[in-house]
């Protein structure tokens, strides 16, 4: 249901009062209480909703719709157990929450029911709005991080869509919630954290360039990863990333820049980017120059890598990179050119001065 049904419902009481105080139904009133509810409600965006994590309704699926609609209930199972509910909406419903309590309406019934999938400000005590607001916004420690932690990450699942509701998995969060609850009250600088705590593995030992090369090439299909393994699988993408820092070879450099061919997520490319920024300049724009085109016509990376150095580099740096762009087969040069232009264009003051140098060197005029 939509939040406008939601306020039908609302009014509904305020409605059948006045037909019982008047006898009659008065149009302006009934306009009236109409008005008054949806002024109260139209600068309150809702607290959580279940349309915040599907696609619109054109594009949303009944699996999604509910799936989405679990995750919400969690939170609202926790209000509720934990008595958090405002005093308004507790008497409001005290029929529907006895009925919840012995187990005859689960919390996802209760949520789209009651709730219209959304649970807002004047739903909760006003006490623990504070903790509300920041637990649902956080990305490290919030909810969506939690559910997923406990309930999707090392399993087969595809993704939190899947997860079952159950009075068990509900209680498991709640307990959580509870916990970061209390440091959230004690001031605990870490109570958004991300728990329960998964210590990312320690380097992967380097014995060799092949075996770490093949180690590292499993990891191709990382965006296929389910849910459930996903976040495991880039803990050890990263540590045998990191096994390659005291590693600085052409071999090596090769390997990191072509990861990029395969893996595009920021985030997982962090490690990546850390260590090439740490390597010679000579490996990491060799490296890059020798895989320009492939990365190129596969990735929409080009123009980040290029711009990987420092922005004001010494100019027997940049006269070595004209050389070797210069002496490159055309179609090389022409792929970095390119992508030096779009970081130019996007900022990037290593990109500028590169270029205005090439193109003085090859005697053109603002190149």
């Amino acid at each position: 249901m939509t939040l406008a049904v939601r306020i039908f419902k609302l009014a509904e009481p305020r409605i059948a009062a006045e037909w019982q105080t008047t006898n009659r139904m008065n149009l302006e009133s009934v306009l009236a209480v109409f008005q008054g509810m949806a002024e109260g409600y139209a600068n309150e965006l809702p607290l959580l909703a279940v349309n915040s994590f599907v696609p619109g309704e054109c594009g949303k699926s009944e699996k999604e719709e509910t799936g989405a609609r679990r995750l919400v209930a969690a939170f609202l199972y926790w209000l509720i157990s934990r008595h958090h509910l405002s005093y308004g909406r507790s008497s409001q419903l005290s029929e529907k929450i006895k009925q919840f309590n012995a187990g005859e309406l689960s919390a996802s019934e209760l949520l789209q029911g009651e709730f219209s999938d959304c649970i807002l400000d004047a739903d909760v005590e006003a006490g623990i709005l504070g903790f509300c607001r920041d637990y649902l916004a956080s990305s490290a420690g919030g909810l969506a991080a939690d559910y997923h932690e406990l309930f999707v990450e090392n399993t087969n699942l595809r993704s939190f869509l899947d997860v079952a509701e159950s009075s068990g998995n509900f209680e498991t969060i709640s307990l959580l919630i509870d916990e970061r609850f209390r440091a959230f009250l004690d001031n605990e600088e870490d109570w958004a954290t991300e728990r329960p705590a998964r210590a990312r593995p320690s380097a992967a030992r380097f014995h060799s360039f092949e075996d770490w090369a093949v180690a590292l090439r499993t990891f191709k299909d990382l965006a296929e990863t389910p849910a459930g393994r996903y976040k495991t699988r880039v803990r050890r993408y990263w540590a045998l990333i990191d096994a390659a820092k005291e590693r600085p070879n052409r071999e090596v450099t090769q390997e990191l820049v072509q990861t990029y061919l395969k893996i595009s997520d920021l985030s997982v490319q962090e490690s990546v980017w850390r260590i090439l920024r740490s390597f010679p300049w000579p490996l990491v724009f060799g490296a890059i120059l020798e895989n320009i085109e492939e990365l190129k016509r596969s990735t929409d990376w080009t123009p980040s890598l290029v711009d990987i150095f420092d922005a004001e580099l010494p100019d027997g740096v940049l006269d070595a990179m004209i050389r070797e762009l210069r002496k490159s087969p055309l179609c090389k040069r022409t792929a970095y050119l390119e992508a030096l232009e779009s970081a130019r264009i996007n900022g990037s003051v290593h990109a500028t001065c590169l270029l205005n140098n090439f193109y003085r060197a090859e005697g053109v005029v603002n190149g």
